[in-house]
């Protein structure tokens, strides 16, 4: 019985580990007209390959590494996309958009980057909409200096920011738009109205940006100015640290007068409070609560109370009315 239980329990731990060993490459395989092709997939110089579904979808299991995969239909020019990286245990989407062929009597082989291709998909689908429609990809987004969603957003025709960070759709209120994070709805992100703050979404966690302006069946109906869609990026399986350095300067005081209370030379950096700090430092609350009344007030009135209005320019304290 013992026997039986371990050859059971080694067999079971082979399986686990042959299942969660191999990745998969799954995608959508298109035709110029945004329609699904039941076209072929294989590993170039290999026996691997899967035959597309009718509306072009596809899943095939490969173990890790890099590939070349050939995309074939009938009718239409070969695809050799390079440099597809499989991981294990991992799904990497490619969509492909493959082209009528022009030449009967011979074969025309295409050969372009998966980065590239996942672009001209995007384009494709961009171009072939029935729908008034605006397209940003992860390649774009790049290439701008924007640190958040709402800054990438207001490259957008038809598009402005209200706030710095709520969606403005042809002028109409950010409360007559929709908005999606990975096809799921985005709650609202202030109580008094319907709308999402997009400055809350990093433009590195981006792959791309859909924003969708007239409607059609397919999508709520719900929204009068735009339905914006926002895929993300797959999170990474390698350890990572990225850093943002920014910078910013305030106009109104820049070479000009402007005011303020009394400052300390650690303010910058936040550690400017020795000149704030309450005399009740030292003491937990309950110690403090079990003071008597004259012992408060006592402490009370160790604390700066300097609340005078400064010249922060030339550092003496106000008198009279502020001249300009």
């Amino acid at each position: 019985m013992n026997f039986k239980y371990t050859l059971l329990l080694s067999l079971f731990m082979i399986l686990s580990k042959i299942s969660l060993a191999d990745g998969k490459l799954s995608g959508v395989i298109l035709n110029e007209s945004n329609a699904g092709l039941e076209a072929s997939v294989k590993v170039s110089g290999g026996t691997l390959g899967v035959l597309a579904s009718k509306s072009g979808n596809y899943t095939l299991s490969l173990p890790a590494g890099t590939y070349t995969i050939v995309y074939s239909y009938t009718g239409y020019d070969k695809k050799e996309i390079a440099d597809i990286v499989i991981e294990d245990g991992k799904t990497t989407k490619q969509d492909v958009v493959l082209s009528k062929g022009k030449n009967k009597l011979k074969e025309i082989t295409v050969k372009t980057s998966a980065k590239k291709e996942n672009i001209s998909a995007l384009i494709t689908v961009q171009k072939n909409s029935t729908s008034v429609m605006d397209v940003i990809s992860a390649e774009a987004i790049k290439r701008t200096p924007d640190r958040n969603t709402a800054d990438v957003l207001k490259r957008v025709s038809g598009l402005t920011i209200s706030d710095g960070r709520f969606v403005v759709v042809r002028g109409l209120s950010d409360r007559y738009n929709n908005s999606f994070i990975n096809g799921a709805v985005l709650p609202s992100t202030d109580d008094t109205r319907k709308a999402f703050s997009f400055d809350i979404i990093p433009s590195n966690a981006i792959e791309n940006i859909s924003i969708v302006k007239s409607a059609t069946a397919d999508m709520p109906a719900e929204f009068a100015g735009g339905n914006i869609y926002l895929t993300t990026k797959e999170a990474g399986n390698k350890n990572s640290l990225t850093i943002q350095i920014g910078s910013s300067a305030n106009l109104n005081v820049v070479r000009n007068r402007f005011f303020g209370g009394i400052s300390a030379s650690g303010d910058f950096l936040g550690l400017g409070i020795k000149n704030r700090q309450f005399t009740t430092i030292g003491l937990t609350p309950s110690e403090f609560n079990n003071l008597s009344i004259a012992d408060k007030n006592n402490y009370a009135t160790g604390m700066n109370n300097n609340y005078n209005l400064y010249d922060a320019n030339n550092g003496y304290k106000v008198k009279g009315p502020i001249n300009r």
